[in-house]
């Protein structure tokens, strides 16, 4: 298995430990592991910039990757300078070259080292960053208008030119190679992984939350490692393959348990965003309102304690047993005692009227 994983390593650019867990999963079924990789979906965006600030007289060029999987803004890295060939960095180029120019920049002496760091860290300020992530709701339909004037606008008060000239674009690649990026990257500045943002989703699928009422979960109780019961909703062939090799009934029910291992509640609504995992790399992820409960495995320790509570049912109901016939015979014994000294008082004082009679 050591062979595959490394085919994996060398021609998909996935970490190797990463691709040791995936062929291990799918039990050396090289194919089967190819077929899942290749199915991957292209949720990291890469956004280049580049601007002029004619007033300043500074030049720069900037990179971010964005991960519409877990909703963040997870790398930055900005290059400011005074030196005019900044200016002619081609944007539209991959997102791995430009990354390459910024970086030379970076080690340049001509860096305005304290402004490229202060814009980096002024975009990955928690405000800023979650007001960035309503520019892309959906990676098909990025606000690159509003975008624009927001970096305009955050770019512009670090530097003191109000009047930026800035252009955008934008290079959507895998999750998996971004964060084989990232594993290497030792410029510019990141987001701090929060809630197992790190994970690498080569398969998402599309899933639905099984609600339990009555003897479900409160969705904001949920908690990493809960199972959560979902109905697939994702008509692509390679979903229910890869699903009813993970588990045999699915292909007759619909529905699978899903390990949780990431969840995001929304700041400005009460919606939660969970993440499932299914195997390593395929998940699943949904959207949900706050104070609603969603089916959840019984986990061993308490399904254990059920099977005890209900086995000594029996023995606690026959103590309450025996404790009631005990009372129930006490108390026939205290009304016995009760008869027979009512009786001998009587008697005493029916003997003591024939006396005084007699007397």
């Amino acid at each position: 298995m050591v062979l595959q994983a490394d085919i994996l390593v060398n021609n998909y650019g996935l970490p190797k430990d990463f691709a040791e867990k995936l062929v291990l999963f799918v039990k050396g079924d090289l194919e089967m592991a190819i077929r899942i990789i290749e199915a991957a979906e292209k949720d990291a965006c890469t956004i280049k910039l580049k601007f002029i600030s004619s007033k300043k007289k500074f030049y720069g060029v900037g990179l971010f990757f964005y991960n519409f999987q877990t909703s963040s803004l997870e790398y930055i890295i900005v290059a400011v300078s005074r030196d005019e060939n900044l200016s002619k960095v081609v944007i539209e180029e991959s997102w791995l070259n430009v990354h390459q120019e910024i970086s030379q920049y970076k080690n340049s002496a001509n860096l305005e080292k304290e402004i490229s760091l202060k814009i980096e860290n002024q975009i990955l300020f928690p405000e800023t960053s979650d007001y960035f992530s309503s520019f892309f709701v959906d990676k098909s339909t990025i606000d690159s208008v509003n975008l624009k004037r927001f970096l305009i606008s955050e770019i512009g008060k670090i530097i003191g030119d109000s009047s930026l000239i800035l252009k955008l674009s934008n290079e959507n690649i895998d999750i998996f190679r971004l964060k084989n990026f990232l594993t290497e990257a030792r410029l510019g500045s990141r987001l701090k992984a929060q809630n197992n943002s790190d994970l690498i989703v080569l398969l998402s699928i599309k899933v639905n939350p099984v609600l339990a009422p009555l003897g479900g979960k409160d969705i904001e109780k949920i908690q990493s490692s809960d199972e959560v019961l979902v109905k697939v909703v994702d008509s692509r062939e390679i979903a229910a393959e890869i699903l009813n090799f993970i588990e045999p009934s699915y292909s007759s029910t619909g529905s699978l348990h899903g390990k949780v291992v990431y969840t995001k509640k929304s700041k400005d609504t009460e919606n939660t965003l969970v993440f499932i995992e299914f195997g390593p790399g395929i998940y699943g992820k949904f959207i949900i309102g706050g104070r609603v409960r969603v089916q959840v495995r019984e986990t061993e320790k308490a399904a254990q304690e059920k099977i005890n509570f209900v086995s000594s049912e029996p023995e606690i109901k026959a103590k309450e047993d025996r404790q009631a016939d005990s009372l129930d015979n006490e108390s026939d014994k205290k009304s016995f005692s009760l008869v027979v000294f009512i009786i001998i008082l009587l008697l005493f004082i029916a003997f003591a009227v024939i006396l005084w009679i007699m007397g």
